[in-house]
């Protein structure tokens, strides 16, 4: 008795000074402390890795030794800042990760640094990266045996279905960047024989912006280039369960998701491939990835589903031009990111899947974009929130309406398949 009358007279006595009795089994808070300034590394891209011009660039940062006080992560490229990024660890974790993307406008070396800022204190050290844009891809020289003997009796106008790249190509004076093996002529083997338009070729037209891939998977990044609605290209074959599409592309080959190609022909009987090894992601979790923003739309309230399984709603979701500007608020030839929370309201996991977002015109539903972002997978309760990157090339004034769907082509079997579809965002292209 007389111990616990002085310890409480000594905290009486030492109230100034923040003391707090303990009293015996008394469980304590341990706060963890982050001393010292937080680290930072980029952990994508990689060092010396080679983009096409145009192409977005996501760079991932990872910070350590962080804890709740850090104020903002600065992004910057070739010394100029691209993205301040506030508040970026909202839970107050010891590691999270940022994600900012950028499209380089011109061929060359770019240096990309990342730091982390606590509040009051000494920053990061920078983390540094070094990527090389080329404006092309490498011209691909045919194969003497490739080539079909020239005749008379071969009609001037016939033409091999092809898709030419966006750009001039250029002879690169670097290694190639991608390697593909010799090219199988698709010729008719007789010298009389034309080629009409309506042969059994198969095709894919694309209504909107479409990336092209090195594998059949979104985690092959970053993408070759890109197919521009209107164009069409030939179709090679298919992934192994058949949801991409192997094609020609700029004087080679690439893949495309086939849920957002228009095909004809018969492109069923076309070989399966499995492509190449699909790279592996880190997992989401790993790091605690924040967003750059919070989406602030209302969320959807999901229509009620019974059974046992999955069930995929899109919670809310917003767009923002990566250079800045308000929500929604986006401008013509922009780089700009979709951010889509993601939810399983089902009481069963489930397993990868795309979110598609589709913009067209408000008035007729022409001048389509489709993009997409992939999801590995959610867990009963689980929400992610996903990033798709897109550009809307068309003229200012513009009016466009933009939606998200979940798992298109019903790949989840789902207790409620009705409610995959996000409330559509409707905005005018600005200049």
């Amino acid at each position: 008795m007389l111990r616990l009358t002085t310890a409480i007279l000594l905290c009486v006595l030492l109230a100034t000074a923040g003391c707090t009795l303990i009293l015996p089994g008394q469980q304590t808070e341990v706060i963890p402390q982050f001393a010292g300034a937080p680290q930072v590394r980029i952990t994508a891209p990689l060092a010396n890795a080679t983009y096409l011009q145009g192409v977005s660039v996501n760079v991932q940062v990872q910070v350590v030794n962080a804890g709740p006080d850090i104020d903002r992560v600065e992004v910057s490229i070739d010394g100029v800042l691209l993205a301040m990024l506030p508040e970026p660890n909202p839970t107050g974790a010891a590691a999270f990760g940022v994600t900012q993307s950028f499209a380089p406008e011109d061929a060359g070396t770019y240096r990309i640094e990342a730091r982390a800022f606590r509040a009051e204190g000494a920053p990061s050290d920078p983390a540094v990266v070094t990527i090389t844009v080329i404006d092309s891809l490498p011209t691909r020289t045919p194969q003497a045996t490739n080539t079909v003997p020239a005749t008379p009796t071969v009609q001037a106008t016939t033409a091999v279905p092809s898709v030419q790249p966006s750009a001039t190509p250029r002879t690169p004076t670097q290694a190639a960047v991608v390697s593909s093996p010799t090219p199988t002529s698709t010729l008719p083997s007789g010298p009389t024989a034309a080629i009409s338009a309506t042969s059994a070729i198969p095709m894919g037209h694309f209504q909107g912006i479409v990336n092209v891939r090195r594998g059949p998977s979104t985690n092959f990044e970053p993408p070759l280039g890109t197919f521009q609605a209107g164009q069409s290209t030939e179709i090679l074959a298919l992934n192994t369960d058949g949801t991409w599409l192997k094609v020609r592309f700029a004087g080679g080959e690439g893949w495309v998701f086939r849920q957002i190609v228009e095909t004809d022909g018969p492109v069923d009987s076309l070989p399966r491939e499995a492509g190449p090894p699909i790279p592996t992601l880190p997992p989401a979790t790993a790091t605690s990835p924040a967003p750059i923003v919070q989406p602030t739309s209302a969320p959807a309230q999901p229509t009620a589903s019974s059974g046992d399984g999955p069930n995929l709603i899109v919670v809310n979701w917003e767009m923002r031009m990566i250079s800045g500007g308000g929500i929604n608020q986006i401008n013509t030839n922009q780089p700009s990111i979709a951010f889509v929370r993601v939810r399983n309201t089902g009481n069963q996991p489930a397993g990868g899947f795309f979110a598609v977002l589709t913009i067209v015109n408000s008035s007729d539903s022409g001048n389509k974009v489709v993009e997409a972002g992939a999801i590995g997978g959610l867990a009963p309760g689980e929400e992610q929130i996903v990033q798709v990157g897109f550009t809307d090339p068309y003229p200012a004034g513009t009016g466009r309406t933009a939606v998200i769907r979940l798992d298109e082509n019903n790949q989840i079997p789902e207790t409620n398949e009705g409610d995959n579809e996000s409330t559509p965002i409707s905005y005018t292209l600005g200049a």
